[in-house]
C-alpha cells in the first residue's frame, strides 16, 4: 500500500503480483473491493480516491482449479464445501 497525490487529493494504491491469480479483490472492514488487472503478467491494482490512512487489509485470491482433482480430494472438497482454488490473505 502506498499513497499517491497526482491530482492534489490523496490516493490510497494497493498493488499486488499475482501471476497465477485470475481475480485479485482487498478485503476491508467485510467489504470486497475487486482489483483490476493492469499487466497481463498478474499485477493487480486497486485505487482508494481521498484516503490517506493506511488500513488493515485482506486479498481474496482465485487461481484456477486444477485440471483434474485425485478422487479423495474431490471427495473431501464436496464435503466440506471448500473450494481448493482460493485462499484470503490478511495484511496489517
Amino acid at each position: 500500500m502506498h499513497l499517491l497525490n497526482q491530482t492534489g487529493a490523496p490516493t490510497l494504491v494497493i498493488r499486488t503480483f499475482q501471476p497465477q491469480a485470475t481475480e485479485v479483490s482487498v478485503i476491508r472492514e467485510s467489504r470486497v473491493h475487486p482489483m483490476h488487472l493492469v499487466h497481463p503478467e498478474g499485477f493487480f491494482e486497486a485505487v482508494f480516491p481521498g484516503e490517506a490512512e493506511f488500513f488493515p487489509y485482506e486479498f481474496s485470491i482465485t487461481i484456477p482449479a486444477p485440471a483434474r482433482l485425485p478422487n479423495e480430494a474431490t471427495k473431501r472438497r464436496i464435503r466440506t464445501g471448500i473450494r481448493p482454488c482460493s485462499a484470503i490473505l490478511t495484511c496489517t
